[in-house]
């Protein structure tokens, strides 16, 4: 089995169609024919990807059927616009002096096994430092242009921010080497994530030297602050030591802050203090982000490997007898289950929320409204996912058929006995019944529901992957050039959870 990523690469008919459309511009056609060529291509091939349905969505082949075809749809309707489109009407000097290049989960290479239909595209511009104030705006009009256009003719969102998306060599040099110690560490950290990963839109290789050649004496270990550590703003690390608490959508509309959040430590003690959980009991609202607890975690080991390291430079064993570690193997699995999760999130729930829509997270909400409409088939896939692929352990797998079972027959066998101070600990949507109650003790009947069963998958993943980030990866940081300071912040911070 091999040890290193496969880098995306589009179908054969995409390859055909690049071809066309590579003709038809060196022929000098008429920017409406590229545009109509565009678009026509994007339309016919997204209309049997959008076309899918929960009926027809598999575990095992989702990558295969449209995560990964929609990556490449995606990135040849946008690559194709910004080159053959957008920087040929723009003002020579400056379609001349400007490097374009993609990145995030859209166009990055370690990301292989595709996107999810709300995925953003996400691009930087570099200028010149001479660039006048004047082209500068005329740019940042052009780019608002082009973020109205994508969206209407694809309906693919481009993440534009004047902030970062826009800037000067000047800008990001001054960045890396400000006296802001955190703004200088996050500039360096970004170009040293970045430069092995991304799509080359527009390539300027004065410019991309300038920007990139600075990170390059950075640590490896910058990786890993990247995707899951004691980074600034949101992060696995942060989430998980309860620093920080979780930003979502909600399906009805609005946000929220989540302190529910399944593998974060002060809610991890929570449950323990409240609910037993040798009986399965689970509270009443919980969260699990998809997104920071596992798929940014794979994202890591992928971006490292891009940059030349092996899995066992990463923290993982050695390969024994062509099989990989089976720590590594339950990150790719655990993965695999959050895009098929994510993939039906946008289908079940992004189509009566359009782009407000977060597919980041599984709530208890969303895990009881798929067991209880779509029981049979996500029931089955579910169990394909998590038992057959081994996110539950042997010993984990008969619990889990036990709950199953129990919540199928709708078993009332579950009892709590409770002091009248600790039934008063409860939260008033915590679903019971009180069979017996005196001035000093009570006992409750909770009955089973799905939001049991996944509670404990989603927790027995979490603790999975814990344990991966803590033994694994965390260990090989100083290896991998991370300072005595830095690894011991980081060891603190994941081994208090």
């Amino acid at each position: 089995m091999s040890d290193r990523p496969a880098r995306p690469s589009p179908s054969n008919g995409l390859a055909e169609a690049q071809r066309k459309l590579d003709g038809l511009f060196e022929s000098k056609a008429e920017a409406e024919r590229i545009e109509r060529f565009i678009v026509d291509e994007f339309v016919e091939r997204n209309r049997s990807i959008r076309n899918a349905d929960f009926r027809r969505l598999d575990p095992a082949t989702v990558a295969d059927d449209y995560l990964r075809p929609r990556r490449d749809l995606y990135c040849f309707a946008v690559v194709n616009w910004i080159r053959k489109i957008f920087i040929p009407s723009l003002r020579g000097r400056i379609a001349e002096g400007m490097l374009v290049f993609g990145l995030g989960r859209l166009f990055s290479s370690y990301n292989d096994m595709g996107v999810q239909d709300r995925t953003d595209a996400d691009i930087n511009v570099v200028v010149a430092d001479s660039i006048s104030a004047a082209d500068r705006s005329y740019l940042e009009k052009r780019l608002k242009e082009l973020k109205r256009d994508l969206y209407e003719a694809f309906a693919i969102m481009l993440d534009f921010n004047p902030a970062y998306t826009l800037l000067r060599a000047k800008d990001i040099l001054d960045r890396m080497r400000s006296r802001d110690a955190e703004l200088r560490r996050s500039a360096l950290r970004f170009y040293k994530s970045n430069e092995r990963s991304v799509v080359l839109i527009k390539d300027n290789e004065a410019l991309r030297e300038t920007i990139f050649s600075p990170a390059r004496s950075e640590p490896d270990s910058r990786l890993f602050e990247n995707f899951l550590g004691l980074r600034e703003g949101i992060s696995y690390a942060k989430l998980r030591s309860g620093v920080e608490q979780l930003p979502i959508l909600l399906d009805g509309g609005g946000s929220a802050m989540v302190g529910t959040l399944i593998g974060s430590k002060p809610f991890e003690l929570h449950c323990r203090r409240l609910y037993p959980r040798d009986k399965f009991v689970s509270p009443p609202d919980w969260v699990f982000s998809m997104k920071y607890f596992v798929n940014r975690a794979y994202d890591y080991v992928g971006a490292m490997r891009c940059i030349g390291r092996s899995l066992e430079e990463i923290g993982f064993d050695p390969a024994r007898g062509g099989e990989l570690d089976p720590d590594y193997l339950y990150l790719r699995n655990a993965h695999k289950l959050m895009l098929y999760l994510q993939e039906l999130v946008t289908l079940a729930v992004g189509s009566y929320n359009d782009a407000a829509c977060d597919y980041t997270y599984i709530s208890r909400g969303r895990f009881m409204r798929f067991m209880e409409i779509h029981a049979e088939k996500f029931s089955r896939d579910f169990d394909g996912m998590v038992v057959r692929s081994g996110l539950v352990s042997a010993g984990a797998k008969k619990r889990y058929d036990m709950l199953k079972q129990k919540i199928k027959s709708k078993k009332r066998d579950r009892f709590l006995e409770l002091s009248v101070k600790e039934r008063a600990l409860l939260p008033a949507d915590f679903a019971c019944e009180t069979v017996y109650r005196d001035a000093k003790k009570c006992r409750i009947c909770v009955p089973y529901s799905w939001g049991d069963l996944g509670y404990f998958v989603f927790s027995s993943i979490a603790s999975r992957i814990g344990s991966i980030v803590d033994e694994k990866l965390v260990p090989r940081l100083p290896y991998l050039g991370m300072s005595a300071e830095d690894y011991r912040r980081h060891a603190i911070s994941l081994r208090s959870c």
